[in-house]
């Protein structure tokens, strides 16, 4: 995944601790944490 995400333009990895392939059920605050910063440093301000 690490590789695939070097092919995307704008793309990041990110590794959740304690987290294996469900992370949005096993870490929730974690991964609500991690899409609420990408899309704040992503968006355009209005």
């Amino acid at each position: 995944m690490r590789e695939l995400s070097n092919l995307i333009e704008g793309a990041r990895f990110e590794i959740i601790a304690d987290a294996g392939h469900l992370p949005c059920i096993e870490q929730p605050e974690a991964t609500a944490a991690l899409i609420a910063n990408f899309l704040r440093e992503t968006t355009p301000a209005a």
